[in-house]
């Protein structure tokens, strides 16, 4: 099934409500925003750690600088107000266990697996959500690759 970019601020606007009811709202808002603001495909998003995120000083870096998985090649994105408040305010609530190498994916900031463990939140996982949030939400074709073919 191809996936379609959110086309307007009301739709857009209805995800990000849709969100705000559901369990880990906070992550899953923090890594919609990023997506929708920098374009990383999924895998670059899960694979973020604080430390890439925060200084340390506890503030959000004025840019995001990842190696891109696909291509192997570096990339330095800006983020904006819209991708930056999210996450600051997901980071610094201590849902996603604070410390400079902790994956921003990882334990405590994802629900647990059905295998146990509390597991971090997988691309699959996270494409099953974002369908499930965006049919809810009336856009019943997103997935993750929508987040790179929006723009904020």
């Amino acid at each position: 099934m191809e996936v379609e970019p959110i086309r307007d601020a009301r739709s857009l606007g209805r995800l990000k409500a849709q969100l705000a009811g559901g369990p880990n709202w906070a992550r899953n808002l923090a890594i919609l925003c990023l997506g929708i603001n920098t374009g990383f495909r999924a895998g670059d998003l899960l694979a973020l750690k604080v430390g890439d995120a925060l200084d340390g000083r506890g503030r959000i870096r004025p840019e995001l600088a990842v190696t891109a998985g696909k291509t192997g090649r570096p990339r330095r994105v800006p983020l904006n107000r819209a991708a930056a408040a999210p996450l600051l305010a997901w980071l610094t609530s201590g849902a996603c266990g604070g410390a400079p190498g902790a994956p921003i994916r990882g334990r405590g900031s994802s629900p647990p697996s059905r295998q146990g463990g509390g597991r971090p939140l997988s691309r699959k996982a996270l494409h099953h959500q974002l369908k499930a949030v965006g049919a809810a939400a009336g856009l019943p074709r997103i997935g993750t690759h929508s987040m790179r073919k929006t723009f904020g």
